[in-house]
């Protein structure tokens, strides 16, 4: 043979032996790549509303959603620095909403901050407080704190729904009429 001959097919198995290598290394790389957690588990909210859900409007202008085995209680004081405070109550546990006028520019909690999130827009932190989830936000030079039991389980998730569904401004009730199927829906606008 040729020295020419020989050089061609070197290259031509050197090309030969790196595809198969490549091949190789490839398939081994796909097999050992984790398919994507959804696929394993389905991808749901876990705060999404349920139909174990109630929905709570303050005459002051917000709302949000609740679970129904939580019992609510009306505690404004007759000061007023408050729009509302709430207790919403199970097994002696709860969680207290607070909503009043504040002069403090930024969130003041003593505790260990966990995170951030959003109370319909408005930016808002979580800490952990002792053995207390606190959800806080300040708006306009207002305050509102959602404070209850960390508990990695009923009682956090119950704070989370509130946060989540919270929503400020117009309020969209449905009254049913005595007569059967007599709905009729009423917008209220709230005026800061």
């Amino acid at each position: 043979m040729s020295k020419k001959t020989l050089i061609i097919v070197g290259a031509v198995v050197l090309v030969i032996v790196a595809a198969a290598v490549g091949i190789y290394i490839a398939s081994r790389y796909q097999k050992s790549t984790p398919e994507s957690p959804s696929s394993f588990f389905p991808v749901t909210n876990p705060f999404a509303v349920k139909e174990e859900d109630s929905s709570y409007n303050d005459e002051s202008g917000f709302s949000f959603m609740y679970s129904k085995s939580l019992k609510i209680e009306d505690t404004t004081p007759e000061d007023n620095a408050y729009y509302s405070v709430l207790i919403l109550s199970k097994d002696g546990q709860r969680i207290i909403i607070t909503v009043k006028d504040t002069t403090d520019k930024k969130i003041n909690v003593d505790g260990e901050l966990l995170g951030a999130l959003s109370l319909d827009g408005v930016s808002a932190k979580q800490f952990q407080k002792g053995e207390s989830l606190v959800t806080a936000a300040i708006d306009q030079g207002v305050l509102y704190l959602i404070e209850g039991p960390k508990d990695d389980g009923f009682w956090e998730e119950a704070q989370n729904k509130i946060a989540s569904t919270f929503k400020f401004g117009k309020q969209e009730t449905t009254i049913v009429g005595t007569g059967g199927s007599d709905n009729t829906s009423y917008e209220e606008e709230i005026v800061e």
